[in-house]
């Protein structure tokens, strides 16, 4: 039986259940688990197979969230994933700058850019700089 068939309930409702993905499993199931982990950083393709880029990511985020490492999606990884990320601030951004792991920070920060008057952006450069 196909791993993506086992469901376990959340303990907020009877009515409600999460899937239980691994490696090697499909559907809609993993589109979304590839979603989710897109909108924490990954640049995952939204094909809804579960494969060794969607493994690596998803250990990515165990990891980043002191969940257990085991590449399986359980009650509380879908939990975690779901959980809702205060807005950005603009200070936070050099301490999350990270393109390595992350290349389409600097795509962000780049169309970031271009929608600030080029007069905000000279302030902003000098403030930066600690020019008068």
């Amino acid at each position: 039986m196909n791993r993506s068939q086992n469901y376990r309930v959340t303990p907020n409702s009877l009515m409600a259940a999460e899937p239980v993905l691994c490696a090697g499993d499909k559907g809609e199931a993993v589109k979304e688990l590839q979603t989710l982990l897109n909108a924490k950083g990954a640049s995952l393709k939204v094909d809804g197979l579960f494969g060794t880029a969607t493994l690596n990511a998803l250990i990515h985020f165990q990891q980043n969230q002191d969940l257990e490492v085991d590449g399986i999606v359980d009650l509380l990884t879908w939990t975690e994933l779901r959980r809702k990320q205060p807005p950005i601030r603009l200070v936070n951004v050099c301490r999350y700058y990270n393109p390595t792991s992350y290349p389409h920070q600097t795509a962000a920060l780049e169309w970031l850019q271009g929608q600030l008057p080029p007069e905000i952006l000279s302030e902003f450069t000098k403030r930066w700089r600690n020019q008068p």
